[in-house]
Formats: structure tokens, C-alpha cells, sequence
């Protein structure tokens, strides 16, 4: 998960993070972002990362794309969620939308998978409800 530090980010790795719940994540997320506040940050910390999120919110953009971090596979940039207007049968509504890309290695990930793996992310973005 890449955070923001004094003089730029920093990706903190969490280690085994799919047999997590978001909470978890979370608060994990923010005890690396207090400790980068204050200096804190281990090497080991920034260690064995393989797939990277981030929430690029700042600055105002909808959407920017990040790179593949050296020995990992593919990054997950996710933007702000703002109000669009979309289309919905055959009329027009204001939903809440979330922009996000996925940056990969394709000597790693087929785009074909990555494709997939936008497709179940949104699908689960739209129907999950449980965190």
C-alpha cells in the first residue's frame, strides 16, 4: 500500500494481506502511515511486496496510473470516488464512481487475467456489502 511521506511516498508491504479482513487492513495501514509521519519506518517494512494498491486521492484528479514497483507484479491505482451521472436502462442517475487501472508486467500477468481481475473488483465493489 503506498502512503504519503515527508519528501514523497513510501509502499510499505503487508505481508500475507488476503488472509485479512478490511479492517485489518486498515488499521495496519494506518500505524505504517503514523510511523512514516515520525521517522519510524522499518526496511523491513518496505520488504517482499508482490502487488501494490494505491489511492492516489490527492490533487484533485479522477485518475492517475502508477508504475510497477521493481520485483512485483502489478499495481492497483484507485482515484477518488466522485458523482457521475450514468446511465441506468434507459435513463440517467447520479451513482458515486470510482475510477481505477491496473498496471502489470506482462511477462507476468496475461491481459486476459488482468482484464478479470478489473472485472471481479468491480463486480465486488458494486455487490459487497461486508467488510
Amino acid at each position: 500500500v503506498t502512503i504519503a511521506a515527508d519528501g514523497g511516498s513510501v509502499t510499505p508491504m503487508l505481508q500475507n494481506a488476503e488472509t485479512y479482513n478490511l479492517v485489518w487492513i486498515a488499521r495496519r495501514v494506518r500505524r505504517f502511515e503514523e510511523r512514516a509521519a515520525s521517522g519510524q519506518g522499518a526496511p523491513d517494512d518496505l520488504a517482499g511486496g508482490t502487488f501494490t494498491i494505491e489511492h492516489r486521492e490527492q490533487g484533485g484528479s479522477l485518475l492517475s496510473t502508477a508504475l510497477v514497483q521493481p520485483l512485483q507484479a502489478a499495481t492497483l491505482t484507485i482515484g477518488t470516488i466522485h458523482p457521475r451521472a450514468v446511465a441506468i436502462a434507459d435513463a440517467l442517475d447520479i451513482r458515486p464512481v470510482l475510477m481505477a487501472s491496473l498496471n502489470y508486467d506482462h511477462r507476468l500477468i496475461d491481459g486476459i487475467v488482468a482484464g478479470q481481475f478489473l472485472s471481479e473488483f468491480k463486480r465486488w465493489l458494486e455487490t459487497e456489502r461486508e467488510y
